[in-house]
């Protein structure tokens, strides 16, 4: 092993730091959202929605990001 690997904390995968985790695909004439429970990558939810209009709430938004209160697997 190199002396980085053994100084460097390992950085958590995203089953350790989130709940969820939350994919958005776009298309001009449609979107789909899809809500996974990252531990067990089961679907949460999944939805489709037409493409907002410019200005319009949903394309304010922005991203959402919350940390999991899991503790981190050693």
């Amino acid at each position: 092993m190199s002396m980085l690997a053994e100084t460097t904390p390992a950085t958590p995968t995203v089953a350790e730091a989130y709940m969820f985790v939350i994919g958005v695909d776009t298309h001009a004439r449609a979107h789909v959202y899809s809500v996974i429970e990252s531990s067990t990558g089961a679907v949460v939810d999944t939805q489709s929605f037409p493409p907002a209009l410019p200005g319009s709430p949903a394309r304010r938004r922005g991203s959402l990001a919350v940390p999991s209160t899991r503790p981190r697997r050693s």
